[in-house]
């Protein structure tokens, strides 16, 4: 946790607090649990109870301080971690399924209170982008982007939809939003894709991308992709987006239909 106010880390079993320019220590608190996490924001500091024996579904609860003097607060609950899609400050968006929609909430965790909720059908998929924004598609094509803070809808669009609705792929930019939808693709094993260079830390995708005007909302453009690959971490901003891919694709053998153990590569770049 780091604020203006002051930056708190774990180091053992104690809490620390210290002052973010200088260094200087503001407070300690000891009788920590080792495997807790730390998050909140200028007025509190919540640490949760150690997770890693738990399962996903379990529910949790953090104790909670004040971030000026370190005094106990007291506990407060906070959503499993398989609802969870980030914490942000003291703010939970989770997402929940009920009946046949699934449902996004922002929740502040010391007051219990549920600050906007977004709906959407089963099969719906979601992205958090920079903490700031919430894409949301659906699997008729109904896209929308949330400004994180106050739930308020920075984009709705109808898009051409993909076949069957696998994640979402955001690369932000000051002028254009970048999505891309990936489709689900059955085991193939004639064909394989790699990242490049040659390695699976990239995303592969099968889909479609479209572009947005961030100011407007208006969808600029939108087109297929087949057979790619993602840098998740290329920058953003950029006036270009780069796929590229290094493609496998296994031979059949034409009296059996059987794969054969040769194998083409080829790469490509878009």
């Amino acid at each position: 946790v780091a604020t203006p106010e002051g930056a708190c880390f774990l180091r053992g079993r104690t809490l620390h607090a210290v002052d973010p320019v200088t260094g200087e220590t503001l407070w300690k608190r000891g009788g920590m649990d080792p495997g807790g996490t730390l998050f909140g924001d200028e007025q509190f500091v919540f640490v949760t109870d150690d997770e890693t024996s738990r399962d996903g579904s379990d529910e949790a609860a953090a104790t909670v301080y004040q971030l000026a003097d370190g005094r106990r607060l007291g506990r407060r609950a906070i959503p499993p971690r398989n609802e969870r899609m980030g914490i942000i400050g003291r703010h939970a968006i989770t997402w929940q399924n009920e009946g046949t929609e699934h449902v996004i909430r922002r929740t502040d965790l010391w007051t219990a209170d549920v600050e906007w909720e977004l709906r959407c059908r089963r099969g719906a998929k979601a992205t958090l982008v920079e903490n700031e924004r919430l894409v949301v598609m659906e699997d008729d094509g109904h896209l929308r982007m949330i400004q994180v803070a106050d739930g308020a809808t920075l984009i709705d669009a109808e898009v051409e939809p993909v076949n069957t609705l696998e994640e979402l792929f955001v690369v932000p930019g000051e002028r254009e939003l970048i999505v891309l939808a990936d489709e689900f693709r059955p085991n193939n094993d004639a064909v394989f894709v790699r990242g490049v260079p040659n390695t699976l830390a990239d995303s592969r995708v099968q889909g479609r991308i479209y572009a947005f005007d961030t100011a407007t909302g208006e969808l600029l453009w939108s087109r297929p992709v087949e057979k790619h690959a993602l840098s998740v971490d290329q920058p953003s901003g950029l006036p270009v987006l780069v796929l590229a891919a290094n493609i496998y694709e296994r031979a059949e053998r034409p009296d059996n239909g059987r794969r054969t153990g040769r194998t083409t590569q080829y790469s490509k770049v878009t």
